[in-house]
């Protein structure tokens, strides 16, 4: 009997736990601009809801500060004055009171490892002249981050030709806030997008809205030489000139000998006229 006591306090823990409500608290995390901030966001299982009340606080080792409302529902959080690569982790502890009772949540983490910024902004895609395979692209930081923020980004560029919904993204890792596409299919429309990681620290940003463009495409021109127009032209005299024969022959009984040489010396005359243009 002595050997069942453990799995038996196991369970009266357990079970103690799912009725304190310490799963029912769904919490995420994310710094989308570090260094200088954090904000955790949660959410209670749907027959828990609604919370007639709700407190938050966070730690770092002893310390402990209250969250602020920010607004009657507060279901989030923003955490300031960060400790940066610190070995002790975070904690975030919601309490809330429902109609079942009051729930608890809480999440542990390290700062650097959520990182993930916003997408890059103002992504443009440019034709570069006389290269049919070409796109030129450039973009700017993530919006939430200014000119004089320090923080160093990776971008990840992906493109693939717009109606290619299954095929794989070709991808150009890229640490400046531009890039050229040399592969491109000539004529075909190519989707764009791209993505943000601060460097060595969380993961990558959710993609950009994608961006379509097509390659420059050269117009052809079709010239027509004098020589070329004046040579169509007798061609189509001696056409006009075989059916008047022909009209001549059926229905006058005309002298085909007369005929053809009449047309000898329209040819002539018009040979000798486009000698005279060239």
């Amino acid at each position: 009997m002595m050997g069942f006591q453990p799995l038996i306090a196991a369970l009266l823990c357990i079970f103690a736990r799912l009725c304190q409500g310490e799963d029912h608290v769904q919490i995420a995390c994310r710094s989308r601009f570090y260094p200088h901030n954090v904000t955790c966001h949660w959410t209670l299982d749907e027959e828990y809801r609604p919370a007639s009340e709700v407190h938050a606080v966070y730690r770092l080792g002893k310390v402990e500060k209250k969250c602020q409302k920010s607004n009657p529902s507060f279901r989030s959080c923003t955490l300031s004055d960060l400790i940066l690569f610190s070995n002790s982790p975070y904690t975030i502890i919601v309490n809330a009171s429902t109609p079942l009772g009051k729930v608890t949540g809480r999440m542990q983490f390290i700062v650097e490892a959520i990182v993930q910024p916003d997408p890059p902004s103002h992504v443009e895609v440019e034709q570069v002249p006389g290269c049919d395979t070409c796109v030129h692209v450039h973009w700017k930081k993530p919006a939430s981050y200014t000119a004089g923020d320090r923080v160093q980004f990776q971008y990840f560029l992906q493109y693939r030709q717009q109606h290619h919904h299954e095929g794989s993204w070709s991808e150009i890792p890229q640490r400046k806030q531009r890039a050229n596409i040399t592969d491109a299919r000539p004529g075909a429309v190519l989707n764009v997008r791209l993505a943000a990681k601060v460097i060595r620290k969380g993961k990558k940003s959710p993609w950009s809205k994608s961006v379509a463009i097509t390659p420059w495409l050269e117009r052809i021109r079709t010239t027509v030489s004098p020589s070329e127009t004046t040579f169509s032209c007798i061609s189509r005299h001696l056409k006009l000139t075989t059916q008047e024969q022909a009209m001549t022959d059926a229905s006058t009984g005309g002298s085909p000998l007369t005929v053809h040489r009449v047309t000898n010396l329209h040819i002539l005359s018009m040979v000798f006229t486009t000698a005279l243009i060239l």
